[in-house]
């Protein structure tokens, strides 16, 4: 009965694993990126206030005040509460001189209040800003545009990419004499959001600032592997 067992054990196919089994399919790494470009439907600007006085209640009183100035300008012009939000508060005492000391006359508090602003009407950034300083607003931090809703433009980025890694894969293919088998794994390597974009701009005496929007890009990086046959 013993070698009976030990007969039994060497004819079994587990045993003995075929050459299938031992040897892994052969496989084709590549990574694939898709870019699309599309027209910003947003702007945000950061712009704010800046008061100095020699008491620091007077001085945070000042900053508030200019700011209520700001918030009913934009109240005017239609800009919702949900897209006005407070982006920076501070209050800092002078250093006054290099030496460190404060020279008679200098004011020794500044406080500072900046606004982040979402405009939903791209093209009225130039005039929304300019109605901001004129009403006082003397901290200007930037003008950046982006979209209110990426998805769409993401998704098609993703496609994108996808497409982009199933060409490189074909040529590498098609060079090394094999073919495509079945995808093993797509694997996305992150998504590149629209970027905030600094916007060209000048003031000019007419009182008019003139912005322009231009483009923002969305990135999609995919990491694809195949399965390869041999032809």
């Amino acid at each position: 009965m013993r070698h009976l067992a030990i007969l039994l054990a060497l004819a079994s196919p587990l045993a003995l694993p075929t050459n299938a089994l031992a040897q892994e399919a052969q496989t084709l790494t590549v990574n694939g990126e898709g870019n699309i470009a599309a027209v910003p439907d947003q702007a945000v600007l950061r712009v704010g206030v800046e008061a100095r006085n020699e008491s620091a209640a007077r001085a945070m009183n000042e900053a508030s005040d200019h700011m209520d100035a700001l918030l009913a300008v934009l109240a005017e012009r239609g800009i919702e509460p949900r897209d006005m939000q407070t982006a920076a508060l501070s209050l800092n005492q002078m250093n006054g001189n290099d030496s460190g000391s404060l020279r008679d006359g200098d004011r020794d508090y500044v406080a500072r209040n900046t606004l982040s602003v979402t405009l939903r009407d791209v093209d009225a950034a130039g005039e929304v800003l300019q109605a901001l300083l004129e009403a006082g607003a003397n901290d200007f931090s930037g003008l950046s545009f982006g979209l209110q809703d990426p998805r769409p433009v993401e998704d098609e980025a993703r496609r994108a990419a996808v497409a982009d890694a199933r060409a490189k894969a074909e040529l590498y293919a098609e060079a090394a004499g094999v073919s495509l088998g079945p995808i093993r794994s797509i694997t996305e390597g992150g998504m590149s959001r629209p970027m905030p974009m600094s916007a060209p701009m000048m003031f000019e005496a007419r009182g008019k600032m003139p912005v322009a929007a231009g483009e923002t890009m969305v990135q999609s990086n995919v990491q694809v592997i195949w399965t390869l046959e041999s032809e």
